[in-house]
């Protein structure tokens, strides 16, 4: 990465399971070794579990809630209150527009989405007037490798491919909403985003029937 930006960039990689607290400790302590301060917080990491809940296992789907919920909130309450008294910093949560409406055959990762969200934008009220920003972002499907490693390729093909977003688009677009103080975006260009965003504001009762044809196998 620092090859391709180019410059005096420099980078750390740290190995860290976050469905793990003791991994977690060990990236905070790694950060404080490097004397390292925390401005800008992404929570990227994501397991997504496209089937019947509960399907495949208990350990699966607590697993999934370690990683996209518990190790968000965790990262979240180590470093905001730091960016809170230097009275700077963003903290960019990757949601996505499945935390919209319940979606069977989803539902464990639609609900930790749907935290993610509302945690970011109540969050994002709270510290309005300390010069930090908290930003969740909410992509529809967007081709990276995350599809194939939580076996949701067939989600792909069917979804419009207009919808699908770049995730280098997903990138730029979630760092120029944190950097104008929004608390949510939904990546891509206008005619995205309005098709995108529809689904927000559609009453559960009739979503969630066209939700579960679209994640069922």
């Amino acid at each position: 990465m620092c090859a391709e930006l180019g410059g005096d960039q420099h980078a750390v990689a740290v190995g860290t399971d976050l469905a793990v607290p003791q991994d977690r400790d060990r990236l905070a302590e790694r950060i404080d070794e490097l004397g390292a301060q925390v401005d800008i917080l992404v929570n990227n990491a994501g397991l997504g579990i496209y089937t019947k809940f509960g399907a495949e296992g208990r350990d699966k789907e607590l697993q999934m809630l370690r990683v996209d919920v518990e190790a968000v909130v965790d990262l979240m309450l180590r470093y905001l209150p730091g960016m809170v008294d230097r009275g700077r910093g963003a903290i960019i949560n990757l949601s996505s527009v499945t935390g919209f409406q319940p979606a069977p055959y989803n539902a464990g990762y639609a609900a930790a989405k749907a935290y993610v969200l509302w945690l970011s934008e109540a969050v994002h009220a709270e510290v309005a007037d300390s010069g930090v920003t908290v930003t969740a972002v909410c992509p529809g499907p967007v081709p990276t490798e995350f599809q194939a490693a939580n076996d949701a390729d067939f989600l792909v093909s069917r979804m419009p491919s207009f919808a699908q977003v770049p995730p280098e688009r997903v990138v730029a677009d979630a760092l120029k909403a944190a950097e104008r103080g929004r608390a949510s975006v939904v990546p891509g260009a206008p005619h995205v985003r309005a098709f995108l965003e529809s689904s927000r504001f559609i009453p559960a009762p009739l979503a969630v029937p066209v939700v579960a044809r679209m994640y069922k196998r």
